[in-house]
C-alpha cells in the first residue's frame, strides 16, 4: 500500500570479505597429517590443485588422470560452468597415488559433512581453519613460483585480474617451494615432473 519504496533512501552498505588468507607450509603439513583417509585426497586437491570445495563435491575419480598428469574439471563440476584442465603437481601425484584405482565421487558424503570434516581436521591438527584457504594457498604459492597470472588464472578458472588483485605477493618463493615440496611419508616418484606451474619465471 506504500506510494513509494521506503528502501530507496536507505544507504547501501558495502560488505568486505576481508583479506585472502593462506595456510603456511607448516599449517598445511599439520592438516595433511591430521586428515582422515577419506578426506585426505580432498585436502590435497584443494591445496595443491586449487579445486574449489563445491567442485570437490562433484568431481569424480575418473576426472583425475594420473597417467597423463592432469585433472579435468568439467562444466558440470566447475563453479563457472567452464571446463578447465589443471596440471597435477609432482607432490600431488604422490598424495593421490594410493587412491588411483578408486571409482565414483571423490567426496560422496555431501556438503554438510564436508564442512564438518574441515573443522574436525583443523582441530586434530591444532590449526585454525581459514575460509577458502586451500584454494587461496594454491593460487598464491603458484603465482609466487611462476610469476604468471595468466597461467595461474587458467589453473584456477578465473581471470588474471583476479590473480593480481588477490594473490600477488601474499607468499614468498621460498615458502612456495616448501609448500609444493610437501610429500607423503615414504613417498616414491610415481610420475615424472608434471608441474609446469612450478617453473620459476624471474624474467617478469
Amino acid at each position: 500500500y506504500a506510494h513509494d519504496n521506503p528502501l530507496a533512501d536507505v544507504d547501501k552498505v558495502k560488505i568486505s570479505n576481508g583479506d585472502c588468507e593462506v595456510f603456511t607450509p607448516s599449517e598445511a603439513a599439520k592438516l595433511l597429517a591430521g586428515a582422515t583417509e577419506d578426506f585426505l585426497p580432498c585436502l590435497a586437491l584443494g591445496l595443491f590443485a586449487g579445486i574449489r570445495s563445491a567442485e570437490l563435491e562433484r568431481l569424480k575419480w575418473q576426472d583425475i588422470v594420473l597417467s597423463e598428469g592432469h585433472i579435468v574439471v568439467g562444466k558440470s563440476a566447475a563453479k563457472t560452468a567452464s571446463r578447465r584442465i589443471v596440471p597435477i603437481a609432482e607432490n600431488l601425484a604422490l598424495w593421490l597415488a594410493p587412491y588411483a584405482e578408486r571409482q565414483g565421487n571423490i567426496w560422496p558424503l555431501g556438503r554438510i559433512t564436508f564442512h564438518k570434516r574441515e573443522q574436525s581436521t583443523a582441530k586434530a591438527a591444532g590449526v585454525r581453519w581459514k575460509r577458502n584457504a586451500m584454494r587461496h594457498s594454491f593460487a598464491s604459492y603458484s603465482f609466487a613460483l611462476c610469476n604468471d597470472a595468466g597461467k595461474v588464472a587458467g589453473f584456477c578458472g578465473n581471470s588474471p585480474k583476479v590473480i593480481h588483485r588477490h594473490y600477488k605477493q601474499l607468499c614468498t618463493q621460498a615458502d612456495a617451494m616448501k609448500f609444493f615440496g610437501m610429500k607423503p611419508p615414504r613417498s616414491v616418484n610415481v610420475l615424472p615432473s608434471v608441474a609446469p606451474m612450478l617453473a620459476t619465471n624471474n624474467a617478469n
